[in-house]
């Protein structure tokens, strides 16, 4: 993928206890129910991912092999709690998989659009996507939030994950996620996010482990809907 450059937004970086990054941002809630599957869908030229900004026009998240769109208006991202937890303090926690830093910022800004209470970390491939859950579980285990006792805690709530990235790709990472050696990896929830048409890879995803496939361009409602469904998801590990 590409990445067009833009004007910046204006972003602070949000470390929590587990020593990973995220975006945090503010807006509205929501959620809805749904089935396992591949959701497709034509892109409008009219459409955009997330609400329009009053500095700023929609864009739309580009699909595969498409220009990134511009980033043209600013937003004030600040921590909403204490970093109390491996979580710091936030509710739930998604991680964001892609090589575009501007469909990270785009996906990670619909995520908190839906719910200002989950943290959004992010990383640029799949080696730093694994590397970021091994790390989180690892330091839950340290920390005594993965009882022997009690029910598997995922390393995040979500991660919504690029098909075509260096290093280590969608299908790749989603393999390795669960065959991963710690119990609170391999229940992490994962919704594939990609540009590639074709059927045969839509189903590589989903054989890998991807509980859903969601294609590009990604509209706000689509991410609501799975974020309302993060608990089916998890139960579907179970």
């Amino acid at each position: 993928m590409h990445e067009s450059q833009g004007h910046e937004r204006s972003v602070v970086s949000v470390v929590d206890s587990a020593g990973v990054a995220g975006w945090v941002g503010t807006t509205t809630s929501g959620g809805s129910s749904g089935k396992r599957r591949v959701v497709k869908r034509k892109a409008n030229k009219r459409e955009a991912t997330e609400p329009a900004s009053s500095t700023g026009p929609k864009h739309p998240l580009s699909a595969q092999g498409a220009s990134t769109p511009v980033l043209t208006s600013s937003i004030s991202m600040k921590k909403t709690r204490s970093d109390t937890s491996a979580s710091g303090g936030y509710e739930r926690t998604v991680l964001v998989v892609d090589d575009s830093r501007t469909n990270r910022l785009f996906l990670s800004r619909m995520v908190k659009a839906v719910d200002k209470s989950i943290l959004v970390l992010t990383a640029a491939d799949g080696a730093e996507g694994l590397d970021m859950l091994q790390n989180r579980a690892a330091a839950m285990a340290e920390s005594g939030g993965a009882s022997a006792t009690a029910a598997v805690t995922p390393a995040v709530d979500l991660v919504l994950l690029d098909f075509s990235m260096p290093r280590m790709s969608g299908p790749e990472m989603a393999r390795a996620v669960r065959g991963d050696a710690s119990a609170s990896v391999r229940v992490v929830p994962i919704v594939g996010v990609t540009g590639n048409a074709l059927p045969e890879d839509q189903a590589l995803f989903l054989e890998c482990g991807a509980q859903e496939v969601l294609c590009k361009p990604v509209r706000r409602g689509q991410v609501e809907e799975v974020l309302g469904r993060i608990a089916e998801l998890r139960k579907q590990l179970s």
